[in-house]
């Protein structure tokens, strides 16, 4: 039953090892039902930093001491910049919130900041545009169809834009109102493309002229009008529109209704080369510090510290495969991290076998040794790593309220090796090492750790199992 147990245990483990292996390996899988890709530009498919892949990071203020934003106009402004970044061709880019007020902005292989920077800054524009529309491809937006003209109206004739819904329908509809005082220019237009309506095209068919709400040359909506809107606020329906939809749409309107000035609070630029050095740099410290610490359990430990090896190189593997899978962005303070972390497993295994090797001492059988080697030093790695995770959450938290990407990504490096240790250390290492005790190798227990075993004075030795 118990040698069932065990070989049922190493299967897990085969199978678990396996699996992170497979994920590090594998770069795209686009199969029917799955489709899964990593970054196949980078180090076994591992989301890199900015200081290891080289980019710009940049911190803004929005608004100023006489406006605060609210969330919706933040959540606009996000949207803005997002579509900017993304005419730079950047890959994946990060774009978040700081707090109420700030966005932290990271744009990986830029190396033109003043061209990011003039991008991103400016301000919003919202104009009101009249579609001319020449056959029905114009409403799928076909280029030739139309003609848009300018009407000199824009967000700064807007009152406000809201999501709400067709009193008689429900349906979700986008809502807006002009001001008192650009209502009659709003009128005359619409009143203009209502009467479209009524004129044939070339063909002898109906293709009336829209409306247009135009955001940074980019149209965010486009209606025909089916009745003029004389009083200056209107609605506009589509069949795609749901509720989450129209509120994004709302929002968009508002950003450039209202348009949010964001000032420069800093920019860190790192040059690609000089990152590849520094990740180069960092593999090589961590590689040199693995082959110190396998040698070191080896040849005190013995065969138990040859197992600690083993369940080491399974931590790693389970480890890159975590950063790799959910992704986690890798920095240089992040592999310091893990490099950290990495002591902290054969910490573990330590505890362990110094808990075995007093157990042999007394005169324990050296399975006997083991299991209460493991019972006793599980108390003391659970405290430690208690304490470690708690100090990691609290660096993540702060580096996430300070944009300090340094700390938090050392602080989830930490937190993953730490989570990941105790589960080898538990897990992997204490099967591993009852299987190997279990053989027959378990006749020569000074194989197993340097003080062999001994009898004391008023101990009992146990008969080997």
């Amino acid at each position: 039953m118990l040698r069932r147990l065990r070989w049922k245990s190493l299967t897990t483990i085969i199978v678990v090892v396996g699996l992170a292996i497979t994920a590090i390996a594998i770069q795209k899988i686009d199969t029917p039902g799955i489709n899964f890709q990593r970054g196949t530009d980078h180090a076994l498919g591992l989301e890199l930093g900015l200081d290891l892949a080289g980019g710009t990071h940049l911190v803004y203020q929005a608004g100023d001491e006489t406006f605060e934003p609210t969330s919706a106009q933040m959540e606009g402004l996000i949207d803005n910049i997002t579509r900017r970044v993304d005419s730079l061709g950047v890959a994946e880019p990060s774009i978040q919130k700081l707090g109420d007020d700030r966005l932290v902005i990271q744009l990986p292989g830029i190396e033109d900041v003043e061209e990011a920077k003039e991008l991103i800054g400016a301000t919003a524009q919202l104009e009101i545009i009249e579609r001319l529309c020449f056959d029905a491809a114009c409403a799928e937006n076909v280029a030739e169809s139309y003609r848009d003209v300018k009407t000199g109206l824009t967000g700064a004739n807007m009152a406000r834009a809201f999501a709400g819904q067709d009193q008689l329908t429900n349906e979700p509809v986008l809502l807006f109102e002009l001001k008192s005082g650009d209502a009659r220019a709003f009128a005359i237009l619409t009143q203009r493309i209502f009467e479209t309506n009524t004129v044939p095209d070339q063909n002898g068919g109906l293709t009336p002229d829209q409306m247009a709400f135009v955001l940074d040359g980019r149209v965010l909506v486009s209606a025909g009008v089916s009745s003029p809107i004389l009083a200056g606020n209107g609605q506009i329906r589509g069949r795609d529109f749901t509720p989450e939809s129209v509120r994004r749409l709302a929002i968009q309107v508002e950003s450039g209704r209202l348009p949010i000035e964001i000032h420069e609070l800093s920019s860190t630029f790192v040059n690609a080369s000089l990152g590849a050095e520094s990740f180069e740099n960092a593999l090589v410290a961590g590689l040199i510090g693995l082959v110190l610490v396998v040698f070191f359990m080896a040849a005190y430990y013995r065969l138990s510290g040859v197992v600690a090896a083993v369940a080491l190189v399974c931590y790693i593997a389970i480890v890159l495969a975590i950063f790799k899978l959910f992704p986690i962005t890798l920095t240089l303070a992040g592999l310091a991290g893990f490099v950290l972390s990495l002591g902290m497993a054969v910490d573990a295994n330590i505890l362990i076998f110094e808990r075995m090797k007093e157990e042999l001492r007394i005169g324990r059988n050296l399975q006997f040794a083991m299991q209460i080697g493991f019972n006793r030093a599980w108390t003391s790695i659970r405290d430690g790593n208690i304490s470690t995770v708690i100090i990691a959450l609290v660096l993540f938290f702060f580096g996430s309220g300070t944009a300090n990407s340094a700390v938090t990504g050392f602080a989830v490096a930490l937190l993953v090796g730490v989570l990941t240790s105790m589960f080898t250390a538990i897990f992997i290492s204490k099967n591993l090492l009852a299987i190997v005790g279990g053989t027959g190798l378990r006749r020569f227990p000074n194989s197993f750790s340097p003080e062999g075993r001994h009898t004391s004075a008023g101990s009992t030795a146990e008969r080997d199992v």
